[in-house]
Parts: C-alpha cells; sequence; structure tokens
C-alpha cells in the first residue's frame, strides 16, 4: 500500500477519482488493473480516516484521465 499520511483528505479525493478515470478509460488491461488496485488503497484511506467519499458520479466528474495519483 502507498504511503498516504503525507496527503490530505482534498487529495486524497482527487487521486481517487483521477485513478477512477483514468481506470474506466484506459485501453490496456494492467493499466486499468493497477488503477482499480490505487482506488481500493485510496477508498480504505479515506474510510480509515472517516472521510466522507463523494458518489461515484461526483468522483468521475471531477476525475483527469493520467490525472495525479493515476498508474
Amino acid at each position: 500500500m502507498k504511503n498516504l499520511n503525507q496527503y490530505s483528505d482534498t487529495e486524497i479525493i482527487q487521486r481517487l477519482a483521477n485513478a477512477m478515470v483514468t481506470g474506466a478509460n484506459c485501453g490496456g488491461h494492467t493499466k486499468a488493473h493497477f488503477n482499480y488496485v490505487a482506488v481500493d488503497e485510496y477508498r480504505a484511506e479515506l474510510e480509515s480516516r472517516g472521510v466522507s467519499i463523494p458518489s461515484d458520479k461526483e468522483l468521475y466528474a471531477q476525475g483527469a484521465f493520467n490525472g495525479v495519483g493515476s498508474w
């Protein structure tokens, strides 16, 4: 698992959104797989912090393909 302690809740949410968008829109199976691994790690970190995670619709709207935090 990545060391996410250095990032704020907002930064992790943005990384989560970017990984979701990249995983959903990339052409390679490996790239998709590792983005979904990152999504699980970001969600687990936010849950451990007690942070409310935006809906998937909100995350897809704010994410950027190959943005920071994506694989």
